[in-house]
């Protein structure tokens, strides 16, 4: 799947939805939530590394799992004024990042959903990451319900 592309409308989608329950959230909530859908991929740093001949994955590895994604949105929520919201909508969005990982099948396993206790794996191989057609039809109805959701909410303005 064309990931980050998908990890933020995925995340964009449920923030819309999130604001038809929650109208107070606005601009500036999305922008986290959408900046924390990609925060668990902070652990693709290690490309940078590899051109200059350091391999670090083993260390930036575990922020791909809850813990190590929960303690970098808690680091950067400490750069905003109000922390706690700053680090809820991160997590928001980081979580929809999680679980559409762990729904895809994964050539290297899954993740480690439950590190540090354990160093196992885990996915649900729901959709397969090696057929870019799957990647490509759930991306086009995750554009399709985000333009429809635009269009009721501009409607339901109106009236």
């Amino acid at each position: 799947m064309p990931e980050w592309l998908t990890h933020v409308i995925f995340a964009y989608l449920v923030f819309k939805l999130c604001t038809l329950r929650y109208r107070s959230l606005g601009g500036a909530d999305m922008a986290l939530v959408l900046m924390g859908s990609i925060l668990p991929d902070f652990s693709q740093m290690d490309l940078a590394f590899r051109v200059t001949g350091m391999d670090i994955q083993n260390m930036v590895d575990p922020l791909h799992t809850p813990i190590g994604t929960i303690l970098v949105a808690g680091l950067l929520s400490l750069l905003f004024q109000d922390c706690l919201t700053a680090f809820m909508l991160l997590v928001i969005g980081a979580g929809t990042h999680l679980l559409l990982d762990t729904m895809e099948s994964q050539i290297a396993g899954g993740i480690m959903l439950l590190f540090p206790l354990s160093w196992n794996k885990y996915s649900l191989a729901i959709l397969p990451n090696d057929d870019w057609r799957v990647g490509a039809i759930l991306l086009a109805a995750m554009l399709a319900v985000a333009v429809v959701l635009q269009i009721l909410e501009k409607v339901c303005r109106k009236t």
